[in-house]
């Protein structure tokens, strides 16, 4: 349920921001998508923590698994990091330069491999780097006596390098640094707090769930104030601290890190609750989507696509614009859905899409 709703959290979040490149600036419809942006942020969060704790749940009582659990998710996720790479830079170098050559091409393949800055695979590329360092993870977060405290030390920590990313990188240059501490967004250890955080809910899962239960409320109510509140930091980075646009819809601010842990509680909760109802068709489809979630992250590029191109067609003011983002919102998602239905009913292009998993379950029960 989770990661259903956190890759619908990230599609309408680079829907939206098709919608505002199509539209007026200085308009009002405009302005409210944008200071909308800081709202979705939570997704990638979201992912980060689902990483953490269903690596540790899966693997707790697990030794020795190192190799074989190198080699499960080099096939997961190396797989459709490189397939994808590939397939989607071909069309864009056509696109770009209007014609096509294997120089021009590798050119520009190989930076996107190692950066892991194209066609939204930054996501893809720190996984990666959590999955090489998650056998030793697991045995040092085994060894640990006092997890509880060394989540407390992991949130300060990651709250002293959010104050740092906002309030004093802007003004240091950073141009000769390492690729790695240069562009902190495609570096794991940027997003420590979220893995251990999931780590830490799976040793203590039945613990937490009751805790949340019992203060649903507040973490509801707290949500929803927060939620509302993105709004002013939109306009606090604009209207104060001057920030360029790119810098105020950083997802990297202190402000989201309390956002991005009451989302993931809430989400949690939303999912315990709906999982309650015991509706079997609901049930199926959520587990269904669930499966199909990495997919579509992985081809959410291509509906992407289709949608920049319709709406270039279209002539109306941004208000008639903002009217059609439903539309565009169900069509990139039905699209992605779609996509990862027709390659994962196929082993050979299962892999692709990282469901080569589901197909082989599928075969046996046939």
């Amino acid at each position: 349920m989770m990661r259903l709703l956190f890759i619908s959290g990230v599609l309408m979040n680079h829907v939206t921001t098709a919608f505002i490149h199509s539209m007026s600036h200085g308009s009002f419809s405009r302005l409210f998508l944008e200071s909308s942006h800081l709202s979705l942020h939570f997704t990638r969060f979201g992912f980060m923590f689902i990483s953490g704790l269903v690596l540790v749940y899966q693997y707790q009582n697990s030794s020795d698994f190192m190799l074989t659990f190198w080699y499960k998710r080099a096939r997961r996720v190396g797989i459709p990091y490189l397939f994808w790479n590939l397939t989607l830079m071909l069309p864009t170098v056509i696109y770009q330069a209007r014609s096509f050559t294997w120089h021009r091409y590798l050119n520009h393949l190989w930076p996107a491999l190692i950066h892991g800055n194209k066609f939204y695979m930054y996501f893809l590329f720190v996984i990666i780097q959590f999955y090489l360092l998650f056998p030793f993870f697991l045995k040092w977060w085994h060894w640990l006596d006092r997890q509880g405290l060394v989540l407390g030390i992991s949130f300060l920590a990651q709250l002293i390098l959010l104050l740092g990313i906002k309030y004093l990188f802007p003004g240091v240059d950073r141009s000769s640094w390492p690729f790695f501490f240069r562009s902190y967004g495609m570096n794991v250890f940027t997003y420590q707090f979220y893995f251990i955080f999931g780590a830490y809910t799976a040793t203590h899962y039945q613990q937490l769930t009751n805790l949340w239960l019992k203060y649903q409320r507040l973490l509801w109510s707290a949500t929803d104030i927060l939620a509302i509140g993105t709004f002013g930091l939109f306009f606090y980075n604009r209207q104060i601290l001057h920030l360029s646009l790119g810098r105020t819809e950083l997802i990297h601010q202190p402000y989201l890190l309390i956002y991005g842990i009451l989302t993931v509680c809430v989400t949690w909760l939303l999912g315990h609750h709906l999982l309650a109802k015991k509706s079997s068709h609901l049930n199926h489809l959520i587990k269904l989507s669930s499966r199909y979630s990495f997919g579509m992250y992985l081809t959410q590029t291509i509906p992407l696509m289709g949608l920049y191109g319709l709406l270039s067609l279209v002539s109306l003011p941004s208000w008639g614009i903002l009217l059609l983002l439903p539309i565009g919102y169900l069509f990139v998602w039905g699209c992605a859905w779609g996509i990862n239905a027709l390659l994962g009913h196929f082993k050979i292009t299962s892999y692709v899409v990282g469901l080569s998993t589901l197909h082989q379950q599928n075969k046996a029960r046939m």
